[in-house]
């Protein structure tokens, strides 16, 4: 037997109580590690539990059921409550490797303590497994037996074995072990792998020994971890008998008391819609615990001796935050309600557990007010802009043009308001109050053409304003003359209203503003390679008339030498591409503008160009009109990887629709162009076209959706009640 007792001078063994998939937190309780006095002697009258031990870890249910996966599911009475960990179970789930899953009535072995021995093998071929409850009651025990147990062969080494007795005392809440005729597989470095888990899956505080035969030192600062060689219980030669069989217990921990001392520190801060919560553990604590409850605390809301429970368990009407022995306890309450009242309490605790109640600390704080909710806002035509927003309260508005600093976002700079402001005034910091009052919507008028407009609102209650606002923005109707002002959007964020989009949907390739770093000129900056069309897109324009496009743009190309950047250089498309100028409904429809070669020049150094300097170019393109509403893009595409800076674009009628309204039909639509009548109806229809003097000179066979044109000379037409001029 020289192979088993090697194997187990380097191993180690103790009892597993965890809750299995659980990640939180939870308690320590302390038990003392002694050697038995109750030999193994095989159970008489036991009720046998069948396996076919197919693979190790098999579920063994109370009905017959045996799962490779764990379900919840019925397990076999202990016979009386048995205290494990400070919870009270009356089922276990038997594992067939010698696993113990305990639940109260039912049991579900992924969220249950357990009390484990795992051989380090391959795991268990074969055995016999059966249980037993004894004893009167009050002092029942109940046992469950693994016979003539079978561990399977590692490579050459032979098979294992061993039988074994796990115990659960009434009386004392004991564990015990009872080894009998231990033999492991030979190399295989350990013989049996136990602990003590608490809620957290973090091995509990045991009051360890060098062996079992030594004297017992207390441990209160280190968990025993089966990860840490340094933590080990070692068994020594001298604690087994002829049989080669040992005995051994884990008793719960009762004679402590609890610390004096309270936590320190604690403190209390709002961050985003989360309480965070810190403090320090007092010197003389084992660990600590954080409760919470929406009224002042009382008796039942706070631990008892002897009881532990997992974070997140209700007590009377606190709720547990954390309990486990970090130095510097930490926790979050997520998603709290505003204006409310979050008591906090923290409680010293040792390894019993013993609670320091009496001398706990506490922290009574009320969140911040709120601000409005569903605030939006949204065009209610060319210069005004509608408000909406759900609130109990009165609340106060702002409007900005002026964009925050933060990169790629879109909010406002505003300062915060005193709750006596009223409309029209200023606020330190930023933003003008528009609108002070009840109600949930508004309008806001007087608003420039075209402008992007931010806007926050706050909540007024009894003369406080809501620490923080909600915020909503939007564009008005977009009119002629438009020439939108770069500086008033956000950089690294498309402008809004605009559509940016590339062939290859990199986002980081998209039209955005920015400043050069050569010049600190502010343009719109985007970036092509490999032909993939980058396209910025105006919001809806009327373009029932004849516009002018106009802009500028300047194009740096990447310059690679050997494989190493040497800068840009004067852009260039390459062959097949170009700038490119459309319009129409989506403003894809038709092209107005090519460009296939950039003239632009960039300050010279003495290795190649200053990255930025690139000269812009001005490019005027003529758009005859396109329909009531229109969009206009600019696009463009390279092969290389090329930047292109877009600054000062201007739109403006360049001349009019030459159509004035007489009597009409508003299902037909007109639009002329150099001599050429469109028309468009939403049904089937003639529509002739009349001389000034009543007199029919065409008359058009129209098909819903479809436009049919028609070439006129030069004169005065009335098309559908419509004066229309073709010059």
């Amino acid at each position: 037997m020289t192979n088993f007792l090697s194997g187990l001078k380097s191993g180690m063994l103790v009892v597993m109580l965890a809750l299995s998939g659980c990640v939180l937190a939870g308690n320590v309780p302390q038990y003392k590690y002694e050697k038995g006095t109750v030999a193994y002697n095989a159970l008489i009258g036991a009720t046998t539990v069948s396996s076919s031990f197919e693979y190790s870890g098999t579920y063994i249910y109370a009905d017959g059921a045996e799962l490779g996966a764990a379900e919840p599911g019925p397990g076999f009475d202990i016979g009386f409550d048995f205290i494990l960990g400070g919870q009270k179970f009356n089922q276990v789930v038997i594992g067939n490797s010698g696993v113990l899953y305990f639940g109260y009535d039912i049991v579900d072995p992924q969220q249950a303590f357990k009390v484990q021995m795992l051989p380090v093998m391959n795991g268990v071929e074969g055995g016999n497994i059966s249980y037993k409850t004894e004893g009167d009651e009050g002092n029942r025990i109940f046992t469950v037996q693994y016979a003539g147990m079978v561990l399977i062969e590692r490579g050459t080494s032979g098979k294992g074995k061993f039988n074994l007795q796990i115990r659960l005392y009434e009386s004392n809440g004991k564990v015990e072990f009872a080894f009998q005729e231990v033999e492991t597989c030979y190399g295989s470095g350990f013989g049996f792998f136990t602990g003590i888990k608490g809620w957290d899956n973090d091995d509990v505080i045991l009051l360890t020994s060098a062996g079992i035969d030594k004297d017992v030192a207390v441990s209160p600062s280190r968990k025993t971890d089966v990860l840490n060689r340094k933590s080990y219980i070692y068994w020594d030669n001298n604690d087994y008998d002829k049989y080669y069989s040992v005995v051994y217990s884990l008793s719960p921990v009762s004679d402590k008391k609890a610390p004096k001392d309270a936590p320190e520190n604690l403190m209390v801060k709002e961050e985003k819609g989360n309480l965070k919560i810190s403090c320090r553990r007092a010197d003389d604590a084992a660990a600590t615990v954080l409760l919470y409850s929406n009224t002042p605390f009382e008796t039942s809301d706070l631990p008892v001796d002897g009881e532990t429970f997992a974070v997140g368990s209700k007590m009377g009407n606190s709720i547990v935050l954390y309990y486990s022995d970090g130095a510097n306890p930490s926790a979050v309450i997520e998603n709290i309600k505003p204006a409310t009242d979050y008591y906090i309490c923290a409680i010293s605790a040792n390894g019993y557990p013993a609670y320091g109640c009496d001398d706990r600390d506490e922290n009574n704080y009320i969140t911040l007010q709120a601000p409005p909710s569903a605030f939006n806002a949204e065009p209610g035509g060319t210069n005004s802009v509608k408000l909406g927003w759900t609130s109990d309260y009165p609340v106060i508005i702002a409007k900005t043009t002026q964009h925050s600093s933060n990169y790629g976002e879109y909010s406002g700079q505003f300062g915060h308001p005193a709750p006596t402001v009223k409309a029209g005034d200023v606020i330190p910091g930023g933003g003008e109050v528009v609108f002070v009052g009840d109600g949930n919507e508004a309008v806001v008028s007087d608003i420039k053409d075209n402008s992007l407009v931010f806007f926050r609102a706050w909540t007024l209650k009894d003369g406080s304003v809501s620490s923080s606002g909600i915020d909503s923005w939007t564009v008005t109707h977009a009119v002629l003359p438009y020439a939108p002002d770069i500086s008033s959007y956000p950089f690294g964020a498309v402008p809004y209203g605009w559509i940016a989009s590339c062939s290859g949907e990199d986002v980081t390739m998209k039209f955005s503003p920015i400043r050069r770093m050569y010049d600190n000129e502010l343009a719109l900056w985007g970036k092509s390679y490999n032909a993939v069309e980058n396209r910025i897109t105006t919001p809806e324009l009327p373009l029932d008339a004849p516009v002018k496009l106009s802009f500028e743009y300047a194009l740096e190309t990447f310059v690679l030498v050997n494989d190493e950047p040497r800068g840009n250089k004067p852009g260039v498309f390459g062959e097949g591409n170009g700038l490119y100028v459309k319009a129409g409904e989506t403003g894809t429809e038709l092209s107005y503008c090519t460009i296939d070669k950039y003239e632009g020049t960039m300050t010279a150094t003495s290795d190649g160009y200053e990255t930025g300097s690139s000269t812009f170019e001005k490019v005027e393109v003529d758009i005859p009109a396109v329909g009531e509403k229109g969009r206009i893009s600019i696009s463009f595409a390279s092969d290389d990887y090329t930047t292109m800076y877009i600054r000062n674009i201007r739109i403006e009628k360049s001349g009019d629709n030459g159509v004035s309204d007489v009597n009409m039909d508003n299902d037909i639509k007109l639009y002329v162009d150099k001599g050429v009548i469109t028309i468009i109806s939403l049904s089937d229809t003639k529509v002739p076209v009349y001389s000034v003097d009543g007199r029919e000179v065409v008359l058009l066979n129209v098909h819903a959706d479809l436009p049919v044109s028609a070439l006129l000379q030069s004169g005065v037409y009335i098309v559908n009640g419509k004066k229309i001029v073709v010059r």
